[in-house]
């Protein structure tokens, strides 16, 4: 069966990767998925989309390649060999002996052009002899292929996987129920705090008349969990000291929630306590690069209206969260909204490390069972 090919590229190799798609799909017959650009920018960058066709051969190796293309083409094999299981070539000109052996020894599985290099043409004869080629099954060169991919987390911290089932409470009496039901099971959660402004839904402690003093009550629930507080509300940084004062150990603020971010990690600091920063799919990438440094973790929303449990899982959360495992190899990466038994192994490929289910746990009949059987499918401990 022929693999599905995934192109990307930015503006340097736009103009031919429009007419490679059409060349790879009408005339050689393979299915093709167009990672962008859709569009030409003399603006864009590279990194965007060369990422989303690298996930998805990383997470699909024995069904997908990609075709990439760039200036030269060498950023954009770096990149892309970024991701586990990648083999990325760069070609842009000459002998083509280097297509056919990257495929027969190394079975190399991207294919990266530079566009400023070879016409159109070449490209054509170079994308059709590359894809071509079977690999050629030989045990020296499976073995330096197996070993080539254990150095791929070298300098890389392990990823150890942790399950903190989440829930923005209807009522104090909900939430402690709940964790009554995964005492002595579950070791971290994390209690959502809506505010209905922030977020169109509300949850305890804001369905309380006074919603600060009612926050207080956490601390009688402190001492048989590590509690992590994702704080949907504007003005963050007032609930902060209340965290402290009731022992949670992890807070995390959402962009846009308030306009003293500094505040909320001074804070957070000066109380010995974690903070990360919430992002949805859709955050400017410039806007998350210049302020990721200096948060301990960041949280990746799965779904794209928060505030709520049971919405419908965003796939644009895969492509964030592999975005910002490219840029921090080693950084707590967790994602909450609907992490479920149908995502959570895919979220794990992507990067994820940290993973907040809230209706897969809180709705299921039995919720340890369900925290367990997701923990065993990541393995999670």
């Amino acid at each position: 069966m022929k693999p599905t090919i995934y192109f990307a590229t930015d503006h340097a190799g736009f103009a031919q990767k429009e007419i490679l798609v059409s060349f790879v799909r009408d005339v050689l017959g393979y299915i093709v998925v167009d990672c962008g650009a859709y569009t030409f920018d003399q603006g864009d960058d590279f990194t965007d989309y060369i990422a989303k066709a690298s996930r998805e051969v990383s997470q699909n190796r024995d069904t997908a390649r990609a075709i990439i293309l760039g200036g030269s083409g060498q950023g954009e094999a770096m990149l892309a060999n970024r991701f586990v299981g990648v083999r990325a070539v760069v070609y842009y000109g000459g002998p083509t002996d280097i297509l056919t052996l990257s495929r027969e020894h190394n079975d190399a599985n991207v294919l990266s052009l530079g566009a400023r290099f070879i016409s159109i043409e070449e490209a054509k004869k170079a994308v059709m002899l590359w894809l071509s080629v079977p690999h050629e099954k030989k045990e020296k060169y499976d073995r330096r292929i197996e070993e080539t991919e254990t150095f791929s987390q070298i300098g890389v911290s392990p990823q150890h996987c942790v399950v903190a089932p989440s829930y923005p409470a209807p009522s104090f009496r909900a939430l402690e129920h709940m964790l009554t039901s995964l005492k002595g099971i579950v070791k971290q959660v994390q209690v959502d705090i809506v505010d209905g402004q922030f977020a169109s839904a509300t949850s305890w402690p804001f369905t309380e008349e006074h919603s600060r003093d009612a926050f207080l009550k956490l601390k009688g629930l402190s001492g048989d969990f590590e509690i992590e507080v994702d704080m949907m509300c504007m003005e963050p940084e007032v609930f902060i000291p209340i965290c402290a004062e009731v022992g949670v150990q992890r807070v995390i603020v959402h962009l846009g929630s308030t306009e003293k971010l500094s505040e909320c990690i001074a804070l957070a600091r000066a109380h010995h306590m974690r903070i990360g920063l919430a992002c949805t799919s859709s955050t400017q990438r410039a806007q998350l690069r210049s302020l990721i440094e200096q948060f301990d973790f960041v949280q990746v929303m799965g779904i794209k209206r928060i505030g709520s449990q049971g919405q419908p899982f965003d796939e644009g959360a895969l492509e964030m969260i592999a975005y910002i495992r490219s840029l921090h190899p080693s950084l707590e990466i967790a994602v909450d909204g609907a992490v479920n038994q149908h995502t959570i192994e895919r979220l794990k490929r992507a990067g994820a490390n940290r993973f907040a289910p809230g209706s897969a746990i809180v709705g299921a009949d039995d919720p340890a069972l369900a925290y367990k059987q997701l923990s065993a499918l990541i393995g999670a401990k």
